[in-house]
């Protein structure tokens, strides 16, 4: 009875039904105590029911699992792990109790026949049997073969075919009865899809030469794109939900069997109309947004009935200025051209100061695909991050303006600062100033001045620095409010999120700037707080937090000063986050080098680039004190190459309506396309790390 305090009443039937049969129990439990015949028929018959609904949720559990493991290929072990544990939940929450209780009622006393024992005993064996045959079914079904790699000379000699063929229009496609070869050609220009056509051939140039034959007049200096068609299977058409999961975006195409050539969904056409994660997996579910929607699947394939469609591997390729074969490869919409951290540290930077206005202030959010940079509150903890990175830049390439950037970014923030806090300059909030805002303000100023030279802003930056002092406690730890009108910390508010830890890279990089061995005792208890008291409840011993301020600011105390146990702990956070990272495999692809859970969920480039913020200092710090990094550095380079590769940059450009005002930008993900100033600030600020490093 307990079960119904805790079970959503939204579905009658389902709702009905468990009542049914808590209400068998409650009827039959004392005709059971007084041995009568039929109450052990309906007790086992219930207790069966019971062991079907356990095998029924285990079974949904491992079935989905099968298919989405066919779909995404390397499933990721953290999902994997996730969903038998969760199964192994169900079917002890489910079905312990009832197979048990059959036990008993199985029992040669028991009263039932010999005849039931049996007929009772194969449907328990047909339970076992039934999640471990669908299963294998559903993985067999659905599991789409990996294509055969193409070798780059072939690529090149099909788009030279198709070039030529375009040039010398109207020109006769290869003579050949085979269709071994199927592709899409695609001509983009200005960010655009200009046309498409579809070819099959004996050979790969026959079915390029086919498709350019087909396809309509185009601007000259589009840029040609060749999707070679791969190993199919079929989609499955229900339960929606799961249909918006039903391939892999930006790698997989999708078509309606037997429909015209040309109604095809292919990589491209998913992340160029950003529709992936758009819609919740689950209508209550907001914050779990997967797939891409039903309704624009069918719009585009102009067929409504999804188990018409089937889905196929895509290898794409795209002309580029990469010789020998100026061919390139193409995953997920990232040209795979040879990208430079230092090159890729300074685009960003120079993205960042396009995207400043006079007054100092950044647009927030551009989006590349159409041009437009959408209105948004402001934030002023990104604000002075981002005023942070652009002086972090200036000592790596000189000359670019980011220095003048900075120096504008600070102006802002110092127009909005008042002595409103104890005293001492801060940047309020209404009521309340935060410490997290003015501890990102503080290590700009600071980073500003060590890179300028320019001492102007020394007063200001010792006063926010007073600030911090007065918040923190006899622990170390910071009070992250401080209320204006009381004009008092607020010890007891809720912690927020990074304020101790920005506090304690900020007090660091201050008394290195300032001279004020105060600031370095503040930065050392701070830090004995985070890699300590913080952690020293239960979980906290098995378990890192976002730690990656904890260790920059580690990095930035003299090597004097570093306790061997904070390395200890920036060792363990890197070996921690490490275990999420994508490695090369046969389908992690464009996943390499970031973290992430599985391959269902599409990494996030903020987290690549945060994380590999953090991890080139505590590369920096090993090496230092001489601890073994050859992990850390292989965890490092495929973080950065990841960043440098997914930058929208000349030659990886071309989904970009205007591809010289994107360049340098980090989109959220490989498939989608919003480039925020935070997501730029931290790659910008990992990349210079790296490049510090030689990496």
């Amino acid at each position: 009875m307990v079960l119904l305090a805790f079970v959503p009443w939204k579905w009658p039937a389902a709702n009905a039904a468990l009542l049914l049969y808590l209400g068998a129990h409650v009827v039959t439990a004392p005709s059971l105590w007084r041995q009568r015949p039929w109450a052990r028929k309906v007790a086992v018959v219930t207790a069966l029911v019971g062991i079907a609904f356990g095998v029924i949720a285990v079974a949904g559990l491992l079935l989905s699992w099968a298919y989405l493991r066919s779909v995404y290929g390397s499933f990721g072990k953290g999902a994997s792990l996730v969903a038998l544990l969760i199964a192994a939940t169900a079917f002890q929450l489910l079905s312990l109790y009832p197979a048990l209780r059959l036990k008993a009622l199985l029992a040669p006393q028991g009263g039932i026949s010999q005849l039931w024992r049996r007929g009772i005993r194969g449907v328990l064996a047909t339970f076992v049997l039934l999640p471990l045959v669908g299963t294998a079914g559903i993985h067999t079904r659905f599991a789409l073969a990996a294509p055969s790699p193409l070798p780059r000379d072939v690529v090149a000699q099909a788009l030279k075919g198709a070039r030529q063929c375009l040039i010398q229009k109207p020109c006769a496609a290869p003579s050949g009865s085979g269709d071994a070869h199927e592709v899409y050609l695609s001509a983009f220009a200005n960010g655009r899809l200009q046309a498409r056509a579809h070819g099959q051939g004996d050979s790969l140039r026959a079915a390029a030469v086919q498709a350019a034959s087909r396809l309509p007049d185009t601007n000259a200096a589009a840029q040609l794109k060749l999707d070679v068609v791969g190993p199919a299977a079929p989609v499955l058409a229900w339960p929606e939900a799961l249909q918006a999961m039903a391939f892999d975006p930006g790698r997989d195409g999708l078509r309606v069997k037997g429909a015209d050539a040309n109604t095809v969904v292919l990589p491209d056409d998913v992340i160029a109309a950003d529709v992936y994660g758009e819609s919740p997996l689950l209508p209550f579910l907001n914050e779990l947004r997967l797939g891409v929607p039903t309704p624009w699947l069918a719009q585009q394939l102009k067929h409504p009935a999804a188990g018409t469609v089937e889905r196929f591997a895509v290898q794409g390729f795209i002309e580029c200025e990469e010789p020998p074969a100026h061919v390139c490869s193409v995953e997920r919409g990232v040209v795979q051209v040879p990208a430079n951290t230092h090159a890729a540290a300074v685009a960003a930077g120079q993205f960042i100061v396009r995207a400043q206005a006079p007054d100092g202030t950044f647009a927030y959010v551009y989006r590349p695909w159409t041009n437009t940079t959408p209105a948004q509150g402001y934030n002023e903890a990104r604000h002075a991050g981002t005023a942070y990175a652009l002086a972090m830049l200036e000592p790596l390439a000189p000359g670019h303006g980011f220095l003048a950037g900075s120096q504008r970014a600070l102006q802002w923030l110092l127009n909005h600062m008042e002595p409103a806090c104890d005293g001492h300059l801060c940047l309020r909030e209404g009521a309340v100033a935060r410490v997290g805002p003015n501890a990102l303000a503080l290590l700009a100023l600071v980073t500003y001045q060590r890179a300028s030279g320019d001492t102007t802003w020394a007063k200001q930056a010792a006063d926010l620095a007073a600030f911090l002092l007065h918040q923190q406690k006899s622990n170390g730890d910071l009070a992250a409010v401080f209320d204006v009108q009381a004009g008092r910390r607020v010890t007891k508010a809720p912690a927020q999120m990074f304020a101790t830890e920005e506090a304690a890279m900020a007090l660091a990089s201050a008394a290195r700037t300032l001279q004020d061995p105060t600031l370095q005792t503040a930065a050392v208890r701070a830090l004995d707080f985070l890699t300590g008291e913080k952690y020293a409840d239960f979980l906290g011993r098995f378990s890192y937090g976002i730690d990656s301020w904890t260790c920059m600011a580690a990095e930035a105390l003299p090597d004097d000063v570093v306790k061997p146990r904070w390395v200890d702990f920036c060792l363990g956070y890197a070996d921690f986050i490490g275990r999420l990272q994508f490695s090369p495999d046969e389908r992690a692809g464009a996943f390499t080098g970031h973290y992430g859970f599985s391959h269902v969920l599409i990494p996030q480039a903020p987290a690549a680039a945060g994380f590999a913020e953090a991890l080139t200092a505590v590369l920096a710090l090993a090496k230092r004190h001489q601890r073994d990094v050859h992990a850390l550095q292989t965890q490092v380079e495929r973080a950065l190459r990841a960043l440098a590769q997914d930058q929208i940059r000349p030659g990886n450009d071309y989904l970009a309506l205007t591809p010289a005002a994107a360049w340098g930008g980090i989109r959220r993900s490989v498939v989608e396309s919003e480039v925020r100033i935070d997501f730029v600030q931290h790659a910008a600020s990992a990349l210079a790390r790296g490049s510090a490093l030689g990496i």
